[in-house]
């Protein structure tokens, strides 16, 4: 019988079928590369981490001095450049007018007598006929008027009686003198005469303006408050346009000259309207000056005061500066001619010098220093008044390289 032998099998079938047989290494040897990229990887992540959360910041406050300035400057149109004393400025023109209506807010009691024109007849003769000044005419409710002048009513001619009209003012004041319609009126001075009944009028218009009660009236004080109410609002709109116009410059009251060109009043004061219309035309003339040359001035001239206080310069400090953000300074009007384009002002200022540090210097110096020693030069230069120096991460005790150190200037 042949021999049947069981542990000879095709490499594939081998693999499948042989119990325990040990498998390629392969998978092991993969594992050991992923966590070789994974180490790698977490490197990489750690130092960006680092590098861009890395921060060495020294925060240094200078040493600073108090100045003060108090000098009469003179400010002038005819200048272009600064000067000693001199602070070119410009003359700036702006026109204003405006109409406003205004509320009266007086009262009166007014008593006003109707009036009317009245056309008498003479159907008499045909001779004229005068009727002086203050004729009466009585219409026919029994209204007495007087005629305002002399008339001469013609003579009839044929049966057409002559005609002549006559302004009338009622005797009293008050509304019930006031005739609408067509009316009759009689002259009783003819009582009694054969022409009483043949000269004769009538209004063929109303007559009206009969008036008894309290009526608004124009006061002086109505005039006074419209006037400063339509100045203030003209002067405010100058101001307004030339400061947006010229936003570089700066200007004051005490620099500004308002002429009122023109000005009225619409109906007159003590008359009776309820309102009234003020007109007013101003020229406003402003001087004004540039607070880019102003801060030159006087940055030059505080500058002036340090320029010779140290023979010797530290070589790690510029000469004296201004603290710009320190200067202050305000004036006071000594003299003025704004059509002239002058003005003398009396200036008080202030500002805080100090000696502005060189970065790169510094930087260098204690680049790769200990921390501890880096302090202690910092904190030994005269012109710093104090320093604080942060660090992230916060266990760093080495300054780094100059590109990896921040200064920042601090004057608060």
């Amino acid at each position: 019988m042949t021999k049947k032998i069981y542990d000879i099998f095709p490499p594939s079938k081998r693999r499948d079928s042989v119990v325990g047989a040990i498998k390629p290494s392969f998978r092991p040897i993969k594992s050991k590369k992923v966590g070789v990229v994974f180490g790698l990887g977490f490197l990489i992540i750690l130092g960006f981490v680092y590098f861009s959360t890395f921060k060495f910041e020294i925060n240094i406050w200078p040493e600073t001095e108090q100045l003060s300035y108090n000098e009469t400057v003179k400010l002038s149109a005819e200048y272009l450049h600064i000067e000693d004393d001199v602070i070119p400025a410009k003359v700036f023109t702006i026109n204003k007018e405006e109409k406003r209506n205004f509320l009266s807010s007086g009262k009166s009691v007014e008593e006003k007598k109707a009036e009317g024109t009245l056309k008498v007849y003479n159907e008499y003769s045909t001779n004229n006929q005068t009727l002086i000044a203050e004729t009466r005419f009585v219409s026919a409710d029994g209204k007495l008027f007087r005629s305002t002048e002399r008339i001469v009513v013609p003579g009839k001619s044929g049966d057409t009686p002559g005609v002549a009209e006559v302004l009338v003012r009622a005797v009293e004041a008050g509304v019930d003198y006031n005739i609408e319609k067509k009316t009759n009126f009689s002259i009783p001075g003819l009582q009694g005469t054969a022409m009483f009944g043949s000269i004769y009028a009538e209004n063929e218009t109303p007559i009206k303006g009969g008036f008894t009660g309290e009526a608004p009236k124009i006061v002086e004080d109505d005039v006074v408050g419209a006037k400063e109410i339509l100045f203030d609002a003209l002067v405010e709109e100058a101001k307004t346009e030339v400061k947006n116009s010229y936003p570089e410059y700066s200007f004051s009251e005490d620099l500004t000259d308002i002429i009122i060109i023109e000005e009225s009043v619409e109906p007159e004061v003590g008359e009776n309207y309820e309102d009234f219309d003020y007109y007013m035309k101003l020229e406003v003339s402003f001087l004004g000056f540039k607070v880019e040359d102003m801060n030159k001035f006087l940055t030059r001239s505080f500058l002036a005061q340090v320029s010779d206080e140290e023979d010797v310069i530290d070589v790690m400090f510029s000469p004296k500066n201004i603290w710009q953000d320190s200067l202050d300074y305000n004036y006071t009007l000594d003299s003025k001619s704004i059509s002239s384009g002058e003005a003398n002002i009396l200036i008080d200022a202030s500002a805080l010098s100090y000696s502005p540090i060189r970065q790169d210097l510094l930087k260098s110096e204690i680049a790769g220093m200990s921390l501890d020693q880096a302090e202690i030069i910092l904190r030994d230069y005269q012109n710093i008044e104090k320093i604080s120096i942060y660090t992230r991460p916060s266990w760093m005790r080495k300054v780094p390289t100059s590109d990896k150190i921040s200064i920042e200037i601090n004057f608060e």
